[in-house]
């Protein structure tokens, strides 16, 4: 993810644990990622337009990394795709959907 562009995301459902913040799509498409970094039980991603992506993994949800764009058939509890410039998909799962994304300022 570090260093890589959105090049489309797909939120399959409107929440997780909490709804996804306003316009949570056209905020990361197009935008790079500078830094990915760990805060306690968070994962920070800071993009290029200076909002951080907040994301948290609950009790059960987890992040799949797969080479290309055929992982975007994705199972039942696969809640949010990132495609990647890198040419990676990243797929956040999570059967319980205790997890959560936003967007800071």
């Amino acid at each position: 993810m570090d260093g890589a562009r959105f090049t489309a995301v797909l939120a399959r459902r409107p929440d997780l644990r909490i709804p996804f913040p306003r316009d949570f799509i056209s905020r990361l498409v197009g935008e790079t990622v500078r830094a990915v970094e760990r805060r306690g039980k968070y994962l920070l991603a800071t993009l290029s337009s200076g909002e951080t992506l907040i994301m948290h993994l609950g009790m059960s949800g987890s992040f799949r990394v797969t080479p290309g764009s055929s992982a975007v058939a994705a199972g039942p509890h696969d809640h949010v795709v990132f495609q990647m410039s890198s040419g990676k998909t990243i797929t956040f799962n999570d059967p319980r959907r205790f997890g959560f994304m936003t967007l800071i300022e």
